[in-house]
Order: structure tokens, then sequence, then C-alpha cells
């Protein structure tokens, strides 16, 4: 028995924003960047667990079979962290456009971009909330073969869904709260 259809888009938005006015993160008025500033040494440390990384090869595969993620694919990475994608990504061939608010992430992701000799070309960091980011202005919108956004308190409402959606030409990749 279904108590609402499941096809119809308009009660999961209502749903989702209906959530977002009870959520405790949203009351809170703390600099999101500053929050994970403190938290990026930990945060990268869990990144690496087994159970993590079997998830990361699990997934990456998918999109690898998926066609998503090949060889100079242009991919973007909103929410980046401290490169638990984006490095794999690079390593495997993609362009990855990094999006990442904390400057305690992008310093470990920069740790781990040089250790891996990872160069600018393979990686491209970009300090921005994607919230803040204006797909036309900065020559986003529909540029990217993947748009990945794994865990990312950035991707919050239907708005910055659809956002993900209009920087794709093709694979989106969204791996949420829920």
């Amino acid at each position: 028995m279904n108590l609402f259809p499941l096809n119809n888009q308009s009660i999961w938005k209502d749903l989702w924003l209906n959530q977002l006015k009870n959520d405790p993160e949203k009351t809170k008025n703390k600099s999101p960047s500053k929050k994970w500033d403190k938290r990026a040494q930990v945060f990268d440390k869990r990144s690496n667990t087994p159970q993590a990384v079997a998830r990361k090869e699990r997934i990456l595969s998918m999109l690898k079979k998926a066609g998503a993620l090949q060889p100079e694919s242009r991919v973007l990475d909103v929410g980046a962290g401290s490169g638990t994608w984006a490095v794999p990504m690079a390593e495997m061939g993609a362009r990855v456009v990094a999006l990442e608010p904390s400057g305690g992430m992008i310093e470990i992701l920069k740790e781990k971009m040089s250790a891996k000799g990872i160069g600018p070309d393979q990686i491209q960091i970009r300090q921005q909330t994607w919230q803040d980011v204006d797909l036309e202005a900065q020559g986003l919108a529909g540029r990217f073969d993947l748009v990945f956004s794994s865990m990312n308190p950035g991707v919050c409402d239907p708005g910055t869904l659809e956002k993900l959606m209009q920087a794709s030409q093709n694979f989106c990749f969204l791996s949420t709260f829920s």
C-alpha cells in the first residue's frame, strides 16, 4: 500500500523542504567552512578506513562501468573535502575540478596531490561553497561529463540538487544524508 505516489516529484520536494525546517544544523550560526577546517584531519582519517576504501572502490568501479568515469572525463567534485574522490579520479585519468570551501580540507588535498605527483592540470581546486557558485558566470553550466557529490552538506535542497544536474552534460552522482 502506497501512502502517496512514488513518481510525484512535488511530494518528494515538499517532504525535503519540510524536513529542512527542522534541521538543527540550519539553526546554528557557525561558519560551515570553519567547522570543516577543525574536522579535516579526523574526516580524512575516517575516509581511509577499510570500509571506506571498499565503498570507494565499489563506487568508482560502478561509475567506470556506467561510462561516467573514463580517462579524460571532466569531473566536478562538489564538496571535494580532502580529496577522497578527486585524487583517485585524477589517478584514473579524469580532469577534476574540486570545489571545496574549507581551507583545512584543501590543505590536505594539496598534500595528497603533491605526494602522488598530481598537478593542477589534473585537479583544479576552487575554494567556494556550492551555494555561491554561479554556473553561467563561471562557465560551469553543462561543462562536465560527471558531477559528483558524496555526503556533501552543500547539496541541501531541491535547488542545489537541480544545480548539480545543470552542471552536467551527462552523469550525476549524489550520495547524501537521509
